[in-house]
């Protein structure tokens, strides 16, 4: 299964979680108090957000694509199953070496993603 810490990048927090935990219980020990807000600022990969996801998490993140993955790992509303599996097996069925190039290949595809992924990821 896909967890948030797969999301891995330079700079992401994973290996923080602890160090970041004990400095903000020396300023203040929050762990009995009820009805309190976290609010990450510098969201990235949001492992800091799952982390403290038992309080009420604000999430801070200026990119859409991210703002797509905490929709899906922190939100709480109902989804379709059968949907989410539909159009898994849609998107498994496309044959990417015959897409056509498209402006995400063309412009990431040789630097930082194999061109047939980036063509999925563009088409």
């Amino acid at each position: 299964m896909f967890s948030i810490p797969n999301r891995r990048y330079t700079g992401a927090k994973t290996k923080l979680l602890d160090s970041i935990d004990t400095s903000i219980l020396k300023a203040f020990d929050y762990r009995d108090k009820h009805n309190l807000s976290f609010f990450d600022v510098f969201s990235g990969t949001g492992v800091v957000s799952e982390y403290f996801v038992k309080n009420r998490c604000v999430i801070n993140d200026f990119l859409h694509s991210n703002y797509v993955i905490y929709q899906g790992f922190f939100a709480q509303e109902k989804y379709d199953k059968k949907k989410l599996k539909s159009l898994s097996q849609e998107f498994q069925g496309i044959d990417s070496k015959s897409l056509k190039e498209n402006y995400y290949s063309k412009y990431f595809g040789i630097n930082s993603l194999a061109k047939n992924d980036s063509k999925m990821i563009g088409c």
